[in-house]
């Protein structure tokens, strides 16, 4: 497909405002902010994270065009290749009787020589057919790992790993011979992979009736083995690792319906799990909720210092590892998925609208994403 090219895109302040938990009113009575981006703080360890003078720039978008959701999961920058990948949303065929498709967009971004504006370069491509609907996938060994929600055939679906330049290789594909449902979202963690697998493919109408409870799985690597680790989840979704690798952290978007609107005492929780060894084995113990989303429900989670990132119906929401809400970053429309990116950046997509975060201070340890 095409490459389209945006220039001269030029970044913005991007505005901060202090906030009281308990009544929700900015100090001194001060008006909301106006821009599609801006931060609410909570705690003032925010500052340490985001810096003083965050900005923001927006680098592609599709709502004058065409309305597609091309910037909707995925999310997934490779810092070898210079190279951002997401996914889109499911678009309907041309032809009613098709089924519906998911594209995948790269993006490379690149600084002016002075800094002061960027360029975008965005290409939309065809998902490899072994590895058809991808949803969100992680950096893994020269590659990304990504997990495909499949299609109404047997046979398709699962975790795969396609490093750069090549087709993908499958990790996982069934779980003793049953399909996977739809999976979501993987976390790399030492010899092995967790991944969440939720039934929004069938939910959406492109993916045959679940064959299995929607649950988080682990693969070991070195045992080649695919073991069912937790379950009682309505839409597991985002997961994510800490960087000691002794807690796991699952959201669960239960209360967001097919048609995208929200049930309200569904589910739309982060949940925290200890890793635990018994004998030789891993084990999930001591499942707590961590926290329930501000606004809409949490689909995207990610681990830095020991707090939590969530994309959630209000932009990025962070807490800290007590699961006090620390702040957010507030995005019009949601933020579906995240990542950081090159020099202190992060990118959001938000369906319509791919943005680029500048944040004004270098404190950075991201959860490892080694395979």
């Amino acid at each position: 497909m095409a490459t389209v090219k945006a220039t001269g895109i030029k970044p913005e302040t991007t505005p901060i405002e202090i906030r009281d938990r308990r009544n929700q009113a900015p100090p001194g009575y001060s008006q909301p902010s106006k821009s599609d981006v801006s931060v609410i703080q909570y705690d003032s360890a925010l500052e340490s994270i985001i810096g003083s003078k965050p900005t923001h720039a927006l680098l592609l978008s599709s709502a004058e065009g065409t309305g597609n959701a091309f910037f909707h999961r995925g999310c997934v920058y490779n810092p070898s290749r210079n190279e951002l990948w997401t996914t889109s949303a499911p678009l309907a065929a041309t032809d009613p009787s098709r089924p519906p498709t998911i594209l995948m967009s790269k993006v490379t971004i690149t600084a002016s020589p002075r800094g002061d504006t960027l360029t975008a370069e965005w290409a939309k491509l065809r998902p490899p057919p072994v590895m058809p609907m991808p949803a969100n996938g992680c950096l893994a060994a020269n590659g990304i790992l990504w997990c495909s929600q499949g299609t109404m055939h047997p046979g398709t679906g699962g975790v795969f790993h396609m490093p750069a330049g090549q087709p993908p290789k499958a990790v996982a594909t069934t779980y003793y011979g049953r399909d996977f449902n739809s999976p979501h979202s993987a976390a790399v963690s030492g010899d092995g992979v967790w991944f969440t697998d939720p039934c929004c493919g069938h939910e959406l109408d492109f993916r045959s009736p679940p064959q299995l409870p929607p649950s988080v799985y682990w693969y070991d690597q070195t045992a080649r083995e695919v073991r069912a680790m937790a379950d009682g989840f309505v839409r597991p979704t985002g997961i994510a690792v800490d960087e000691a690798l002794s807690t796991l952290y699952v959201a669960d978007a239960g209360g967001v319906k097919a048609d995208g609107s929200l049930d309200l005492v569904q589910p739309r929780s982060i949940y925290a799990f200890d890793i635990v060894k018994r004998g030789d084995a891993i084990f999930l113990a001591n499942k707590r909720l961590f926290a329930l989303a501000r606004r809409g429900s949490p689909i995207h989670l990610m681990c830095e210092n020991g707090n939590v990132w969530a994309a959630c119906g209000d932009g990025i929401e962070i807490w800290n590892n007590g699961g006090s809400l620390m702040g957010l970053i507030k995005v019009a429309g949601g933020v579906q998925s995240f990542c950081r990116g090159p020099d202190n950046t992060m990118f959001l997509c938000a369906d319509q609208r791919l943005w680029r975060l500048q944040f004004s201070t270098t404190q950075r340890n991201a959860s490892p994403e080694l395979l």
